[in-house]
């Protein structure tokens, strides 16, 4: 009897919880048009071929030591077959990505991002940007270790590293 009112009262303190989980239909259509905008056919083939350009790239450097590296011919099927995969998983994956987008974006949001994907130039935009961090990463990641170089002789030039 008293595992049962335990089990009741346990069941009882949750429905709050399970309650402000639910998500509303009217935000799962937001974050479902949201998807539909952004992962168009073009922003996932753009993304789908730059993704397997790179596997093809880490493929040759990790062959290079031997001499080999990947045909023409190769790469071109490695990257058109994984282009394929990688659409079909996408589209596949677009109920938990709307979930995503419906937990952790505010119907304001939502809104804001419906707008911004509606606009041709925002979306054009938007469709850029992955290559235009990709372009970035490299000047990032080169300043890194100077930064903490400098971090580092700043932190023992106060004292705080002197046991390193």
């Amino acid at each position: 009897m008293r595992f049962a009112l335990l089990t009741c009262l346990g069941l009882i303190l949750t429905i709050p919880a399970l309650a402000e989980d639910a998500l509303s239909p009217e935000k799962v259509v937001k974050a479902q048009t949201v998807f539909r905008l952004a992962m168009t056919e073009e922003t996932l083939g753009d993304m789908s071929v730059r993704t397997a350009q790179a596997i093809v790239n880490e493929i040759n450097a990790s062959l290079a030591p031997n001499g080999q590296s990947l045909s023409t011919d190769q790469s071109n099927a490695l990257i058109a077959r994984f282009s394929s995969a990688f659409v079909a998983e996408m589209k596949a994956m677009e109920p938990q990505v709307v979930t995503v987008y419906a937990k952790n974006l505010s119907d304001r949001e939502l809104d804001l991002m419906i707008e911004m994907y509606s606009n041709p130039e925002m979306a054009a935009i938007m469709t850029k940007l992955p290559r235009v961090m990709e372009e970035m990463m490299p000047l990032i990641q080169s300043s890194v270790p100077r930064l903490v170089q400098t971090v580092v002789d700043s932190m023992r030039a106060d004292g705080l590293l002197s046991n390193l």
